[in-house]
């Protein structure tokens, strides 16, 4: 289920909402579930939900029977067996990068400038967006990390936190991945082109893409020394 649902049960304040990761057929056919994971972070006062600025972007991450979950709060990624029980929790210690009025500044610039492409984007829509953004709840720090996946060799690659999730960042410079192997020790980082987003990872090669200020891809792919 890929909204969710909040959980309030807390009372008011910053509160997670849940989703249903599924275990499905090869037809699509609902086998089981593997549990109910937090998705993202919002503000309940109680009459109204707002999204948090920067909240913890989690991902998940399938290689063979093993599914690998990081929630973004703290450098942690788990990876969890077929019935969804914890097999292995991979760490890396690292300081959070405060969430700066510079950043939100660029965050509320890139959400505005993407509407301004739709052409159902009118200037009052825009400029309402705006407001709701600048009024909104932010996090104290930025999420640990953007992305990740494991490679063919069954390594996982976690992205050092560049902006949310997969899309393009609005901020110039490299990104830097941390690469750990399947009994989760850290082998080092990969610090990878500017604007290059990978998406995956072969013994010699890495895959990803690019994209320019019209959101327009292109595949590339590097070399990869191991």
């Amino acid at each position: 289920y890929p909204y969710g649902y909040p959980d309030f049960s807390d009372g008011l304040g910053i509160r997670w909402t849940w989703h249903e990761l599924l275990r499905l057929s090869p037809t699509g056919e609902r086998w089981d579930s593997l549990g109910t994971f937090r998705i993202m972070q919002s503000e309940w006062d109680g009459e109204r939900q707002r999204q948090l600025g920067f909240s913890p972007y989690p991902f998940h991450a399938v290689h063979g029977q093993s599914l690998y979950y990081g929630l973004g709060e703290a450098f942690e990624v788990e990876r969890l067996g077929p019935n969804g029980d914890v097999e292995l929790v991979i760490r890396k210690r690292q300081p959070r990068r405060p969430v700066t009025d510079e950043l939100k500044e660029q965050q509320i610039a890139w959400i505005t400038q993407r509407m301004s492409g739709s052409v159902r984007a009118t200037p009052a829509m825009i400029e309402r967006t705006r407001r709701q953004l600048e009024d909104r709840p932010w996090a104290d720090s930025l999420p640990a990390f953007s992305h990740g996946f494991v490679d063919k060799l069954g390594y996982l690659w976690v992205e050092n936190f560049r902006w949310t999730g997969i899309e393009r960042a609005p901020v110039p410079g490299p990104a830097l991945w941390s690469v750990f192997d399947s009994t989760g020790v850290w082998l080092g980082d990969v610090e990878t082109p500017p604007g290059l987003v990978i998406r995956t990872a072969t013994e010699e090669r890495v895959f990803g893409f690019v994209s320019d200020s019209l959101d327009v891809m292109e595949i590339e792919v590097y070399e990869l020394s191991r």
